[in-house]
């Protein structure tokens, strides 16, 4: 990758550097992961951090004290998303596999209308609407929006 960027990187040793690489991280994170070694990754196969030595078997479980979260919202609470094109309040849904920093928001549903965030503009090429990423702006609380056009059968 580093070729290919122009960069005149080049590590010698196993899995190509892979190692030195790790090395590298490990001096830049010594203060969860001074304790696993690339030798102790390979033969234990998994380390999970903090490990602060390398007698430390690890912690076993991840943020057991706690989780930092937009804003110490709970699952379920409501939160605002706003934009320069427009604000949105939905609840939250925990979704472990959202990357840290980011919010995914469905456009599918009235609830959660994020299209009001975004941009209406297409794909050149396929005509269909671009992905929608946008920045925007995240804080606890607000009302949510009353279902409009939405159809609900009589009782």
């Amino acid at each position: 990758m580093a070729k290919g960027m122009g960069l005149n990187w080049h590590y010698e040793g196993e899995h190509h550097g892979v190692a030195a690489v790790y090395e590298e991280m490990r001096q830049a994170m010594h203060e969860v992961i001074s304790g696993i070694s690339w030798d102790r990754l390979v033969r234990e196969s998994s380390v999970t951090y903090p490990c602060l030595t390398e007698d430390d078997p690890g912690e076993p479980t991840v943020f057991k004290d706690q989780f930092d979260m937009s804003l110490g919202v709970n699952a379920g609470d409501v939160i605002t998303l706003s934009s320069r094109r427009g604000e949105v309040c939905l609840r939250v849904r925990r979704d472990d596999g959202t990357p840290q920093g980011a919010v995914f928001v469905p456009f599918a549903y009235y609830e959660a209308a994020a299209n009001l965030l975004t941009n209406a503009a297409l794909d050149p090429v396929g005509k269909i609407p671009e992905f929608k990423y946008c920045a925007i702006a995240v804080k606890a609380g607000g009302q949510l929006s009353e279902a409009v056009g939405f159809f609900q059968a009589p009782a």
